[in-house]
């Protein structure tokens, strides 16, 4: 704990002055976001991490009204009653069962459904049958995470079915380039969602705060993707 707080505030500043990249995750959104999530308890990490707004950047966003209304909003409440059904169960295996109720089963297929099926296509999920799940879910978490080496017993199995470079590639997700999208393409929508206008009318948001995120992410002083695509497709939501 000491040497963390010995070394935050120096690792922050350098981070906080590296050049902004619209490149998709990048190396400065990657450490700036991790850092970030050090500041809440390790439960709370990969959610901050994951998420759009943490709890400070909340407080900006909200108008004093809304910010009242959820001053006793428990904001973890979630996750705190996921994990209070593992009692004392390995620390790794905790945030694997909160991916598993969370992140995958909230995002990562949805957005894959929600693809396929746009294309009239039916995806399935062979790794996620509940028979394998619970085996592997059962098995010594030096089976999962053996070391650093992520995937262990995949890429065990793999190894002589498919090629060196696609058992040790590095991963690659679902990312746009929404950050260069917000300077270009979808500018015009972005300010039309978030103008001074719409906002003021609806009285959530306070919208000098919503002003500056937009101001810095079109001057790229900061890359604040994840925080405007989050409002708009709240605005757009609430026009439905």
């Amino acid at each position: 704990m000491v040497w963390r707080l010995a070394l935050e505030k120096p690792v922050a500043k350098i981070a906080n002055n590296l050049p902004t990249s619209f490149n998709n995750i990048s190396f400065d959104f990657k450490i700036k976001k991790f850092l970030g999530g050090f500041d809440y308890p390790k439960n709370y990490r990969h959610q901050i991490w994951l998420g759009s707004f943490d709890n400070l950047q909340k407080q900006k966003l909200f108008s004093q009204d809304v910010s009242q209304a959820l001053s006793s909003t428990n904001t973890f409440l979630d996750i705190d009653n996921y994990l209070g059904r593992l009692g004392d169960e390995n620390y790794y295996n905790q945030l694997i069962y909160l991916y598993l109720k969370t992140y995958l089963m909230d995002d990562i297929l949805v957005k894959v459904d929600r693809a396929s099926m746009f294309n009239s296509l039916e995806v399935r999920a062979p790794f996620l049958d509940w028979h394998l799940v619970d085996f592997v879910n059962s098995l010594p978490l030096d089976y999962k995470l053996h070391g650093t080496k992520t995937k262990y017993i995949l890429k065990e199995l793999m190894a002589d079915k498919l090629p060196p470079e696609i058992i040790n590639r590095k991963k690659k997700g679902f990312g746009i380039p929404m950050a260069e999208w917000l300077t270009k393409q979808v500018r015009p929508l972005m300010l039309e969602l978030l103008s001074k206008d719409r906002i003021e009318r609806d009285n959530l948001f306070d919208y000098n705060y919503i002003k500056v995120l937009t101001d810095d992410h079109l001057s790229k002083k900061k890359d604040n993707r994840k925080l405007l695509w989050t409002l708009m497709v709240f605005q757009m939501w609430q026009d439905k």
